[in-house]
């Protein structure tokens, strides 16, 4: 069997809110992305990236955030390991 692949999840910005739908599609994403064994990656704050993650973590998924600032306390309470990187917008390029 081949090893699980991490998955990027950056589809949207934390400071655009999203639909209970998109909410919705995004949690049932995560949730299949972790049933299959894959680690979700993402920018690990708000919006679509927080419902992947939260997704991730109802089915018992791992999940790391590649977050934009200094400071790991900005991670959603679905990230397992928070990466404060420091970079602003720049660190979208490690996220994909």
């Amino acid at each position: 069997m081949p090893a699980p692949v991490r998955l990027c999840a950056s589809a949207s910005s934390a400071a655009e809110p999203i639909t209970d739908e998109q909410s919705a599609r995004a949690e049932a994403v995560g949730r299949e992305l972790a049933a299959r064994g894959h680690t979700v990656v993402c920018g690990g704050r708000g919006g679509t990236m927080e419902a992947v993650c939260r997704g991730a973590k109802a089915e018992g998924g791992t999940t790391i955030g590649i977050l934009p600032s200094e400071r790991r306390a900005q991670a959603n309470d679905y990230v397992d390991i928070p990466i404060a990187t420091g970079l602003g917008h720049a660190r979208n390029a490690l996220v994909r």
